[in-house]
């Protein structure tokens, strides 16, 4: 994307630093803990435990982590009609 945005008609357009800025500014690595940011999904899980976004967002971050506790997030997160779920490595969850 960023070098996408270095070519024509990019150029030319008025805030095309303020883009490239915001866009190197996203793209830093933030002093992200895994510890933290397991122990917010799992508060904002239990405020609301059926929520299946909430669970299929929490298993995408653990797929890094712990793909077996991954596979069990994003298995809550299967919408009631049966449309399948895929880990992020393609694999169907069941």
């Amino acid at each position: 994307m960023f070098q996408r945005l270095q070519k024509p008609p990019f150029t030319n357009q008025t805030n095309h630093s303020d883009q490239l800025l915001r866009l190197a500014m996203q793209g830093e690595v933030a002093d992200e803990n895994p510890d933290q940011t397991s122990s917010e999904y799992q508060w904002a899980i239990a405020q609301k435990p059926d929520d299946r976004v909430l669970h299929y967002n929490y298993g995408l971050f653990l797929f890094g982590y712990d793909r077996d506790a991954a596979a069990a997030q994003l298995k809550m997160a299967q919408p009631w009609d049966g449309f399948p779920v895929f880990a992020p490595d393609g694999t169907p969850i069941q």
